[in-house]
Protein backbone atom coordinates (compact mmCIF):
# COMPACT_ATOMS: atom_id res chain seq x y z
CA UNK A 1 0.00 0.00 0.00
CA UNK A 2 2.77 2.42 0.69
CA UNK A 3 4.51 1.60 -2.25
CA UNK A 4 1.75 2.44 -4.31
CA UNK A 5 1.14 5.75 -2.02
CA UNK A 6 4.67 6.32 -3.51
CA UNK A 7 4.14 5.71 -6.95
CA UNK A 8 0.84 8.10 -7.43
CA UNK A 9 2.45 10.95 -5.47
CA UNK A 10 5.50 10.90 -7.58
CA UNK A 11 8.07 10.04 -4.83
CA UNK A 12 8.39 6.83 -6.62
CA UNK A 13 8.73 6.32 -10.37
CA UNK A 14 6.98 3.70 -11.89
CA UNK A 15 9.10 0.63 -13.43
CA UNK A 16 8.61 1.91 -17.13
CA UNK A 17 9.12 5.35 -16.18
CA UNK A 18 12.40 5.39 -18.38
CA UNK A 19 11.17 3.24 -21.32
CA UNK A 20 8.42 6.06 -21.63
CA UNK A 21 10.70 9.04 -21.48
CA UNK A 22 13.31 6.83 -23.94
CA UNK A 23 10.01 6.05 -26.50
CA UNK A 24 9.28 10.12 -26.52
CA UNK A 25 13.07 11.00 -26.90
CA UNK A 26 13.27 8.64 -29.92
CA UNK A 27 10.28 10.10 -31.23
CA UNK A 28 11.73 13.70 -30.99
CA UNK A 29 14.85 12.81 -32.38
CA UNK A 30 14.05 11.58 -35.74
CA UNK A 31 12.61 15.26 -36.48
CA UNK A 32 15.23 17.25 -34.92
CA UNK A 33 18.52 17.34 -33.32
CA UNK A 34 18.53 16.74 -29.77
CA UNK A 35 21.28 16.95 -26.82
CA UNK A 36 22.28 14.79 -23.69
CA UNK A 37 20.15 17.58 -21.43
CA UNK A 38 17.28 15.71 -23.19
CA UNK A 39 17.52 12.64 -21.21
CA UNK A 40 16.68 12.50 -17.58
CA UNK A 41 18.95 11.12 -15.03
CA UNK A 42 17.23 8.16 -14.16
CA UNK A 43 19.23 6.97 -17.79
CA UNK A 44 22.40 6.08 -18.61
CA UNK A 45 22.92 7.72 -21.90
CA UNK A 46 26.10 8.43 -23.64
CA UNK A 47 26.56 9.74 -27.64
CA UNK A 48 28.28 7.53 -30.19
CA UNK A 49 30.66 10.54 -30.71
CA UNK A 50 32.32 9.87 -27.24
CA UNK A 51 34.92 7.34 -27.75
CA UNK A 52 36.29 7.85 -24.10
CA UNK A 53 35.42 5.17 -22.37
CA UNK A 54 36.69 6.20 -18.67
CA UNK A 55 34.22 9.59 -18.89
CA UNK A 56 31.39 7.53 -20.11
CA UNK A 57 28.65 5.15 -17.65
CA UNK A 58 29.38 1.97 -19.99
CA UNK A 59 31.90 -0.58 -19.60
CA UNK A 60 34.20 -1.49 -22.70
CA UNK A 61 32.18 -5.01 -23.54
CA UNK A 62 28.63 -2.47 -23.30
CA UNK A 63 30.04 0.01 -25.94
CA UNK A 64 30.98 -3.18 -28.19
CA UNK A 65 27.28 -4.48 -27.86
CA UNK A 66 25.70 -1.08 -28.97
CA UNK A 67 28.48 -0.80 -31.79
CA UNK A 68 27.10 -4.36 -32.95
CA UNK A 69 23.43 -3.04 -32.66
CA UNK A 70 21.48 -1.34 -35.77
CA UNK A 71 19.87 1.90 -35.12
CA UNK A 72 16.90 1.86 -33.30
CA UNK A 73 17.25 -1.24 -32.07
CA UNK A 74 16.95 -2.82 -28.70
CA UNK A 75 18.60 -5.67 -26.33
CA UNK A 76 16.63 -6.60 -23.08
CA UNK A 77 19.29 -8.48 -20.84
CA UNK A 78 17.62 -10.58 -17.87
CA UNK A 79 17.76 -9.20 -14.11
CA UNK A 80 16.76 -10.30 -10.77
CA UNK A 81 15.12 -7.08 -10.18
CA UNK A 82 14.45 -5.99 -13.28
CA UNK A 83 15.88 -6.68 -16.72
CA UNK A 84 18.65 -4.69 -18.37
CA UNK A 85 17.12 -2.34 -21.34
CA UNK A 86 19.76 -1.43 -24.25
CA UNK A 87 18.46 0.89 -26.64
CA UNK A 88 20.39 2.21 -29.38
CA UNK A 89 18.31 5.45 -30.94
CA UNK A 90 19.04 8.75 -33.11
CA UNK A 91 18.91 9.65 -37.03
CA UNK A 92 22.16 9.30 -39.36
CA UNK A 93 23.35 12.72 -37.56
CA UNK A 94 22.71 11.71 -34.18
CA UNK A 95 22.94 8.36 -32.22
CA UNK A 96 22.61 7.87 -28.50
CA UNK A 97 23.49 5.12 -26.52
CA UNK A 98 21.01 4.20 -23.83
CA UNK A 99 20.89 1.61 -20.59
CA UNK A 100 18.05 1.70 -17.86
CA UNK A 101 16.26 -1.36 -15.98
CA UNK A 102 12.62 -1.73 -16.06
CA UNK A 103 11.84 -1.52 -12.21
CA UNK A 104 11.06 1.38 -9.94
CA UNK A 105 12.81 3.32 -8.26
CA UNK A 106 12.99 6.48 -6.57
CA UNK A 107 12.45 9.93 -7.81
CA UNK A 108 15.38 12.03 -5.59
CA UNK A 109 18.77 11.44 -7.02
CA UNK A 110 19.99 11.34 -3.36
CA UNK A 111 18.05 8.30 -2.66
CA UNK A 112 19.27 6.66 -5.94
CA UNK A 113 22.29 7.21 -4.97
CA UNK A 114 23.02 6.10 -1.58
CA UNK A 115 19.96 3.32 -2.05
CA UNK A 116 19.02 0.54 -3.69
CA UNK A 117 16.43 0.71 -6.34
CA UNK A 118 12.52 1.17 -4.93
CA UNK A 119 11.86 -2.53 -5.70
CA UNK A 120 14.78 -3.94 -3.86
CA UNK A 121 14.23 -1.77 -0.76
CA UNK A 122 10.48 -2.88 -0.78
CA UNK A 123 11.65 -6.65 -0.47
CA UNK A 124 13.97 -5.93 2.03
CA UNK A 125 12.01 -3.84 4.33
CA UNK A 126 9.23 -6.79 3.63
CA UNK A 127 11.87 -9.03 4.92
CA UNK A 128 13.13 -7.13 8.05
CA UNK A 129 9.25 -6.89 9.18
CA UNK A 130 8.39 -10.30 8.24
CA UNK A 131 11.75 -11.50 10.28
CA UNK A 132 11.27 -8.82 13.11
CA UNK A 133 7.29 -10.33 13.48
CA UNK A 134 9.04 -13.84 13.48
CA UNK A 135 11.49 -12.61 16.46
CA UNK A 136 8.61 -11.03 18.25
CA UNK A 137 6.14 -14.39 17.75
CA UNK A 138 8.79 -16.72 18.89
CA UNK A 139 9.60 -14.49 22.04
CA UNK A 140 5.90 -14.07 22.92
CA UNK A 141 5.60 -17.62 22.40
CA UNK A 142 9.02 -18.70 24.10
CA UNK A 143 8.13 -16.94 26.57
CA UNK A 144 4.46 -18.12 27.27
CA UNK A 145 5.87 -22.00 27.24
CA UNK A 146 8.28 -20.52 29.68
CA UNK A 147 5.26 -19.76 32.29
CA UNK A 148 3.66 -22.68 31.48
CA UNK A 149 6.80 -25.19 31.66
CA UNK A 150 7.33 -23.27 35.10
CA UNK A 151 4.09 -24.62 36.01
CA UNK A 152 5.56 -28.06 36.08
CA UNK A 153 8.95 -27.06 37.69
CA UNK A 154 6.75 -26.03 40.64
CA UNK A 155 4.65 -28.90 40.83
CA UNK A 156 7.57 -30.98 40.94
CA UNK A 157 9.30 -28.70 43.79
CA UNK A 158 5.96 -28.89 46.16
CA UNK A 159 6.15 -33.13 45.57
CA UNK A 160 9.95 -32.98 46.27
CA UNK A 161 8.99 -30.91 49.62
CA UNK A 162 5.61 -33.69 50.04
CA UNK A 163 3.27 -30.70 49.81
CA UNK A 164 0.59 -32.52 49.11
CA UNK A 165 -2.24 -30.67 49.51
CA UNK A 166 -1.24 -28.03 46.51
CA UNK A 167 -3.84 -27.14 43.74
CA UNK A 168 -2.04 -28.41 40.21
CA UNK A 169 -2.45 -25.76 38.03
CA UNK A 170 -3.77 -26.24 34.92
CA UNK A 171 -2.46 -24.79 31.17
CA UNK A 172 -3.93 -23.82 27.54
CA UNK A 173 -0.96 -25.88 26.06
CA UNK A 174 -2.25 -29.55 25.70
CA UNK A 175 0.92 -31.49 25.96
CA UNK A 176 2.08 -29.42 29.13
CA UNK A 177 -1.51 -29.98 30.33
CA UNK A 178 -1.25 -33.67 29.33
CA UNK A 179 1.97 -33.48 31.62
CA UNK A 180 0.55 -31.61 34.71
CA UNK A 181 -2.28 -33.99 34.80
CA UNK A 182 0.64 -37.31 34.90
CA UNK A 183 2.57 -34.95 37.59
CA UNK A 184 -1.53 -34.51 39.45
CA UNK A 185 -1.77 -38.50 38.89
CA UNK A 186 1.79 -39.50 40.76
CA UNK A 187 0.93 -36.59 43.55
CA UNK A 188 -2.60 -38.49 44.28
CA UNK A 189 -0.73 -41.84 44.15
CA UNK A 190 1.73 -40.76 46.88
CA UNK A 191 -0.94 -38.86 48.87
CA UNK A 192 -2.73 -42.46 48.80
CA UNK A 193 0.79 -44.53 49.77
CA UNK A 194 1.77 -42.04 52.18
CA UNK A 195 -1.98 -42.04 53.88
CA UNK A 196 -1.72 -45.84 53.71
CA UNK A 197 1.87 -45.65 55.54
CA UNK A 198 0.74 -43.23 57.52
CA UNK A 199 -2.08 -45.64 58.56
CA UNK A 200 -0.04 -48.95 59.09
CA UNK A 201 2.73 -46.41 61.31
CA UNK A 202 -0.14 -45.50 63.25
CA UNK A 203 -1.80 -48.49 64.17
CA UNK A 204 1.37 -50.28 64.67
CA UNK A 205 2.01 -46.97 67.31
CA UNK A 206 -1.46 -48.70 68.69
CA UNK A 207 -0.58 -51.79 68.35
CA UNK A 208 2.83 -51.33 70.33
CA UNK A 209 0.52 -49.34 73.13
CA UNK A 210 -2.44 -52.00 73.45
CA UNK A 211 0.84 -55.15 74.45
CA UNK A 212 2.11 -52.46 76.79
CA UNK A 213 -1.05 -52.07 78.35
CA UNK A 214 -3.32 -54.98 77.93
CA UNK A 215 -0.36 -57.56 78.84
CA UNK A 216 -0.22 -56.76 82.35
CA UNK A 217 -3.97 -58.57 82.28
CA UNK A 218 -2.23 -62.22 81.15
CA UNK A 219 0.63 -61.54 83.38
CA UNK A 220 -1.26 -60.67 86.76
CA UNK A 221 -3.49 -63.75 85.89
CA UNK A 222 -0.37 -65.43 85.23
CA UNK A 223 1.03 -64.48 88.62
CA UNK A 224 -1.60 -64.90 90.45
CA UNK A 225 -2.17 -68.75 88.87
CA UNK A 226 1.59 -69.62 89.25
CA UNK A 227 0.95 -67.84 93.77
CA UNK A 228 -1.94 -70.88 94.10
CA UNK A 229 -0.28 -73.57 91.91
CA UNK A 230 2.95 -72.96 94.34
CA UNK A 231 1.47 -72.79 97.65
CA UNK A 232 -1.72 -75.55 97.39
CA UNK A 233 -1.22 -78.98 97.35
CA UNK A 234 -4.30 -79.95 96.41
CA UNK A 235 -3.54 -81.73 92.87
CA UNK A 236 -7.16 -80.38 91.57
CA UNK A 237 -6.37 -76.88 92.50
CA UNK A 238 -2.67 -77.56 90.76
CA UNK A 239 -4.77 -78.51 87.61
CA UNK A 240 -7.13 -75.37 87.91
CA UNK A 241 -4.21 -73.36 88.11
CA UNK A 242 -1.90 -75.02 85.72
CA UNK A 243 -5.00 -74.22 82.91
CA UNK A 244 -5.10 -70.86 84.10
CA UNK A 245 -1.52 -70.11 83.61
CA UNK A 246 -1.99 -71.94 80.30
CA UNK A 247 -4.55 -68.97 79.61
CA UNK A 248 -2.71 -66.38 80.61
CA UNK A 249 0.41 -67.64 78.22
CA UNK A 250 -1.82 -68.00 75.57
CA UNK A 251 -3.72 -64.05 75.95
CA UNK A 252 -0.01 -63.04 75.63
CA UNK A 253 0.99 -64.75 72.51
CA UNK A 254 -2.29 -63.82 70.86
CA UNK A 255 -0.78 -59.83 71.78
CA UNK A 256 2.12 -60.88 70.44
CA UNK A 257 0.49 -61.86 67.21
CA UNK A 258 -1.69 -59.28 66.87
CA UNK A 259 1.28 -57.27 67.25
CA UNK A 260 4.10 -58.47 64.65
CA UNK A 261 1.25 -59.58 62.05
CA UNK A 262 0.75 -58.20 59.31
CA UNK A 263 -2.96 -56.50 59.68
CA UNK A 264 -4.61 -58.74 56.59
CA UNK A 265 -3.97 -61.78 58.28
CA UNK A 266 -6.27 -61.17 61.82
CA UNK A 267 -9.48 -59.47 59.82
CA UNK A 268 -10.88 -62.53 60.66
CA UNK A 269 -14.75 -60.94 60.71
CA UNK A 270 -17.77 -62.80 62.17
CA UNK A 271 -21.09 -61.63 64.53
CA UNK A 272 -21.67 -62.23 67.43
CA UNK A 273 -21.91 -65.83 67.94
CA UNK A 274 -23.02 -67.73 71.20
CA UNK A 275 -19.82 -69.53 70.83
CA UNK A 276 -17.58 -65.93 70.95
CA UNK A 277 -19.73 -64.91 73.55
CA UNK A 278 -18.79 -68.11 76.10
CA UNK A 279 -15.61 -67.28 75.46
CA UNK A 280 -15.30 -63.87 76.40
CA UNK A 281 -17.23 -64.91 79.31
CA UNK A 282 -15.25 -67.31 80.60
CA UNK A 283 -12.13 -65.64 80.22
CA UNK A 284 -13.99 -62.11 81.84
CA UNK A 285 -14.85 -64.49 84.61
CA UNK A 286 -11.43 -65.65 84.80
CA UNK A 287 -10.16 -61.85 84.96
CA UNK A 288 -11.58 -61.39 88.20
CA UNK A 289 -10.02 -64.08 90.13
CA UNK A 290 -7.85 -63.11 93.11
CA UNK A 291 -9.36 -59.62 92.96
CA UNK A 292 -12.51 -60.04 95.45
CA UNK A 293 -14.93 -59.01 92.58
CA UNK A 294 -17.58 -60.62 91.30
CA UNK A 295 -18.47 -60.51 87.74
CA UNK A 296 -22.38 -61.29 86.76
CA UNK A 297 -23.92 -61.85 83.89
CA UNK A 298 -27.08 -60.91 83.22
CA UNK A 299 -28.20 -61.35 79.69
CA UNK A 300 -26.56 -63.06 76.94
CA UNK A 301 -27.98 -62.33 73.19
CA UNK A 302 -26.37 -62.95 70.25
CA UNK A 303 -26.52 -60.79 66.52
CA UNK A 304 -25.83 -60.79 63.35
CA UNK A 305 -23.82 -57.55 63.79
CA UNK A 306 -20.05 -58.15 62.02
CA UNK A 307 -17.45 -57.36 64.08
CA UNK A 308 -13.55 -58.04 64.41
CA UNK A 309 -13.32 -60.66 67.41
CA UNK A 310 -9.93 -59.50 68.15
CA UNK A 311 -10.45 -55.83 68.01
CA UNK A 312 -13.66 -55.85 70.39
CA UNK A 313 -12.03 -58.41 72.96
CA UNK A 314 -9.47 -55.82 73.57
CA UNK A 315 -11.78 -53.03 73.92
CA UNK A 316 -13.71 -55.26 76.17
CA UNK A 317 -10.89 -56.62 78.53
CA UNK A 318 -9.63 -52.64 78.74
CA UNK A 319 -13.20 -51.42 79.88
CA UNK A 320 -13.50 -54.86 82.27
CA UNK A 321 -9.79 -54.39 83.42
CA UNK A 322 -10.92 -50.47 84.57
CA UNK A 323 -13.98 -51.20 85.97
CA UNK A 324 -11.89 -54.36 87.95
CA UNK A 325 -9.54 -51.73 89.14
CA UNK A 326 -12.03 -49.26 90.07
CA UNK A 327 -14.50 -51.18 91.91
CA UNK A 328 -14.66 -51.65 95.79
CA UNK A 329 -13.74 -55.68 97.13
CA UNK A 330 -16.45 -57.34 97.97
CA UNK A 331 -18.20 -55.35 94.57
CA UNK A 332 -19.97 -56.84 91.64
CA UNK A 333 -19.89 -55.74 88.14
CA UNK A 334 -22.84 -56.46 86.07
CA UNK A 335 -22.46 -57.33 82.28
CA UNK A 336 -24.96 -57.75 79.35
CA UNK A 337 -25.05 -58.35 75.78
CA UNK A 338 -28.37 -57.34 74.72
CA UNK A 339 -29.61 -57.37 71.31
CA UNK A 340 -32.39 -54.66 69.99
CA UNK A 341 -34.38 -54.31 66.82
CA UNK A 342 -31.68 -51.18 66.33
CA UNK A 343 -28.60 -51.88 67.73
CA UNK A 344 -26.68 -54.13 69.54
CA UNK A 345 -25.10 -53.56 73.32
CA UNK A 346 -22.37 -54.70 75.70
CA UNK A 347 -23.25 -52.94 78.91
CA UNK A 348 -20.67 -52.92 82.02
CA UNK A 349 -21.59 -51.89 85.11
CA UNK A 350 -19.75 -51.33 88.39
CA UNK A 351 -20.24 -50.19 91.99
CA UNK A 352 -16.92 -47.91 92.20
CA UNK A 353 -17.01 -44.77 92.33
CA UNK A 354 -17.72 -43.23 88.90
CA UNK A 355 -16.21 -40.97 86.76
CA UNK A 356 -15.41 -37.54 88.05
CA UNK A 357 -18.36 -35.68 86.05
CA UNK A 358 -15.88 -32.80 84.81
CA UNK A 359 -13.71 -35.52 83.36
CA UNK A 360 -16.57 -37.63 81.27
CA UNK A 361 -15.93 -35.62 77.92
CA UNK A 362 -12.63 -35.82 78.19
CA UNK A 363 -12.55 -39.98 78.86
CA UNK A 364 -11.46 -41.84 75.48
CA UNK A 365 -8.32 -39.70 74.64
CA UNK A 366 -4.91 -40.37 74.98
CA UNK A 367 -3.81 -38.34 77.06
CA UNK A 368 -6.67 -38.39 80.06
CA UNK A 369 -6.18 -39.97 83.48
CA UNK A 370 -8.29 -39.88 86.69
CA UNK A 371 -5.17 -41.38 88.25
CA UNK A 372 -2.12 -39.89 89.49
CA UNK A 373 0.24 -39.45 87.41
CA UNK A 374 2.73 -42.30 88.54
CA UNK A 375 0.11 -44.98 87.86
CA UNK A 376 0.61 -46.86 84.70
CA UNK A 377 -2.70 -46.66 83.58
CA UNK A 378 -2.55 -43.20 82.72
CA UNK A 379 -6.04 -43.39 80.91
CA UNK A 380 -4.87 -45.13 77.86
CA UNK A 381 -7.26 -48.52 78.05
CA UNK A 382 -10.39 -46.22 78.09
CA UNK A 383 -8.29 -44.31 74.62
CA UNK A 384 -7.69 -47.84 73.34
CA UNK A 385 -11.20 -48.75 73.52
CA UNK A 386 -12.45 -46.32 71.81
CA UNK A 387 -10.20 -46.31 68.93
CA UNK A 388 -10.70 -50.09 68.58
CA UNK A 389 -14.41 -49.70 68.85
CA UNK A 390 -14.23 -46.73 65.89
CA UNK A 391 -12.25 -49.35 63.33
CA UNK A 392 -15.37 -51.52 63.88
CA UNK A 393 -17.97 -48.42 63.52
CA UNK A 394 -18.77 -48.31 67.25
CA UNK A 395 -19.20 -46.09 70.05
CA UNK A 396 -17.81 -45.73 73.09
CA UNK A 397 -20.76 -44.67 75.42
CA UNK A 398 -19.51 -43.48 79.29
CA UNK A 399 -21.68 -42.29 81.87
CA UNK A 400 -22.03 -42.93 85.81
CA UNK A 401 -24.64 -44.54 87.57
CA UNK A 402 -26.82 -42.27 89.88
CA UNK A 403 -29.10 -42.91 92.47
CA UNK A 404 -30.38 -40.21 94.91
CA UNK A 405 -27.89 -37.90 93.62
CA UNK A 406 -25.07 -39.49 94.48
CA UNK A 407 -22.74 -41.93 92.65
CA UNK A 408 -23.13 -45.46 92.78
CA UNK A 409 -21.02 -46.37 90.09
CA UNK A 410 -19.73 -46.02 86.21
CA UNK A 411 -21.90 -47.52 83.28
CA UNK A 412 -19.97 -48.26 79.98
CA UNK A 413 -21.89 -48.95 76.91
CA UNK A 414 -19.73 -50.82 73.67
CA UNK A 415 -22.98 -49.71 70.84
CA UNK A 416 -23.62 -50.48 67.53
CA UNK A 417 -25.79 -49.37 65.31
CA UNK A 418 -27.65 -51.73 62.81
CA UNK A 419 -28.16 -48.90 59.95
CA UNK A 420 -24.56 -48.54 59.62
CA UNK A 421 -22.62 -51.40 58.71
CA UNK A 422 -20.02 -52.33 60.94
CA UNK A 423 -17.09 -52.69 58.54
CA UNK A 424 -16.59 -51.63 55.27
Amino acid sequence: MIFNIGIQSGFILSANYSEKIVDRIEEKIKNQKIDESAFPNTLNVMNQKKKDVNTSCFSRQEIQKFENMRLNDTIVEGQLFGPNIYRKIGNSKQVYYVKYQLQADFKSPVLRYYLPNAEFVFFLSFFLIWLLTFVLITRLFSNKIKRELKKITEVNQEIEKLNLEMIVPSSKIIEVQRVLDSLNNVKEGLVQSLKKQWKIQDEQKILLQTLSHDIRTPITLVKGNLDLFLESENEDDKNRAAIQLQKGVNRMEELLYLVNSPQDEHQNIVDFNLELLTKWITEMKQMALNRDVIIKIKKVETSSVQINPIEIWNSLTNIVNNALDFSYSGSTISIQFIDAPLYYEINIEDEGPGFPEKCLDLIGKQVFSSRKAEDFHQGMGLYLSNYWLKKNKGQLIINNRVKNNKIIGAKVKIHFDKNISSLE
